[in-house]
């Protein structure tokens, strides 16, 4: 059970950098000021959007290999499953306010 948590917490994790990184590119583009998370912001505006999602990467990557490595250890489990959860709820008003997800629902797509 542990190993199946710890792979879709770490695939949930990969699925929604991914997302957040080519919503930044299209989105954001080489506009700092735009940007909400300040490193990330900080990254833009010095070292423009292409470099940044490669240091984002860069990060990220050793992150998703230690995921693995220490995957027995409760520490590290419960961290991994925090910060995806913590990203995804990041995201989540992100992904509203860019309308891809219209809340409430629409009246023809809620189910009585």
């Amino acid at each position: 059970m542990r190993t199946f948590i710890t792979w879709f917490f770490l695939l949930a994790l990969i699925l929604i950098h991914s997302l957040d990184m080519e919503l930044t590119r299209y989105y954001i583009g080489s506009d700092a000021k735009s940007e909400a998370f300040p490193p990330m912001s900080w990254c833009i505006g010095k070292f423009g959007i292409e470099m940044s999602l490669w240091i984002s990467r860069a990060i990220m990557y050793p992150f998703f290999w230690l995921a693995l490595v220490f995957r027995k250890k409760d520490g590290w489990l419960y961290f991994l499953i925090l910060t995806t959860i913590l990203y995804y709820t990041a995201m989540t008003s992100w992904i509203f306010h860019l309308g891809f997800w219209k809340w409430p629902l629409p009246p023809n797509l809620i189910p009585y």
